[in-house]
């Protein structure tokens, strides 16, 4: 079965070529940018062990039982909301501009009983 494409030509072939340099630098990048989160990572390890601090313990002891239940709730709502701040900031544009549904209003209505 023979395709319908042109054959390439030598523009074409330098274009892809570029492009594989473009993309094996890129993914050098990637590559140097997640080395260094690791090791950013383990450093921030070794600082919780040496301080003893364990991750999480603020979430915990926001929502623990020593904790009044009003602001246990507002503790979870606002931790709920910074989990999902990302999205929130995506989206921000798309919730401020949303249409918004009108209340229903007071009507004549006619009926009877009506005083």
């Amino acid at each position: 079965m023979m395709s319908d494409d042109p054959p390439a030509t030598a523009e074409d072939l330098a274009d892809l070529a570029r492009l594989r340099e473009q993309t094996a630098a890129l993914v050098e990048q990637m590559d140097v940018l997640l080395a260094a989160g690791t090791m950013a990572n383990a450093v921030g390890d070794e600082l919780y062990e040496s301080l003893g601090v364990r991750p999480g313990i603020g979430k915990r002891v926001l929502l623990g039982n020593s904790i009044p239940p009003d602001d246990q709730y507002i503790y979870s709502t606002f931790l709920t909301e910074f989990e999902n701040i990302e999205d929130t900031v995506r989206n921000f544009e798309k919730r401020v501009n949303a249409p918004v549904t009108q209340a229903a209003g007071p009507r004549a209505v006619g009926s009877r009983y009506r005083i």
